[in-house]
């Protein structure tokens, strides 16, 4: 979210901010224990456009400082997946665009894209970053490793990003996939 000292919804916006921050770090010490059970989740059909434009706006002030264009595309607005839907945006969701910011040029572009086929809701995610190379890919597809790589304007992280994004996705039923080719191929 974008804060000026002017908005009137400052309190709110900085709420919505600290919530979301408080959020992430318990999750990420939920992982560090690896400590979950199924009744740990509150699981309710959740509509998905919905999520990903609040997980946008929750990112927008990243998205606005590097002058990324954000392009959502849906074929409806009635995809609805059975998942716990603070878990998927916080852990799945904002993981995916956070990393698309991260490692995306200055004035980059960002495609997401949700449908359904066949049984089920696809989200893609393009950005036109820097990419990765196979040898991390490998790590990434095996998680032996977490490491943390620094963005395009060097923004750091913690390494548990894409261990969220697996690790949720699977305990919510689903799968999770990459393909990248490092900037040479583009």
């Amino acid at each position: 979210l974008r804060v000026s000292p002017n908005d009137p919804n400052i309190i709110e916006k900085l709420e919505k901010i600290l919530k979301n921050q408080f959020d992430i770090i318990r999750r990420v010490n939920e992982i560090r224990k690896n400590d979950f059970q199924q009744n740990d989740f509150r699981f309710i059909n959740t509509n998905v456009v919905q999520q990903i434009k609040e997980c946008i706006d929750i990112q927008e002030s990243k998205i606005h400082d590097k002058k990324i264009l954000v392009n959502f595309r849906y074929d409806s607005t009635d995809l609805y997946i059975k998942t716990d839907p603070i878990y998927f945006q916080n852990n799945v969701l904002a993981n995916i665009l956070s990393n698309a910011i991260k490692f995306s040029h200055e004035s980059g572009k960002i495609e997401i894209y949700a449908f359904k086929n066949l049984n089920k809701i696809i989200i893609e995610v393009r950005d036109y970053g820097v990419g990765i190379s196979k040898d991390r890919l490998k790590d990434i597809r095996t998680l032996e490793r977490i490491v943390s790589t620094r963005g395009t304007a060097g923004e750091e992280g913690t390494g548990f990003g894409l261990l969220q994004i697996k690790t949720f996705t699977e305990i919510f039923g689903g799968t999770f996939e990459i393909i990248s080719h490092t900037k040479e191929v583009h």
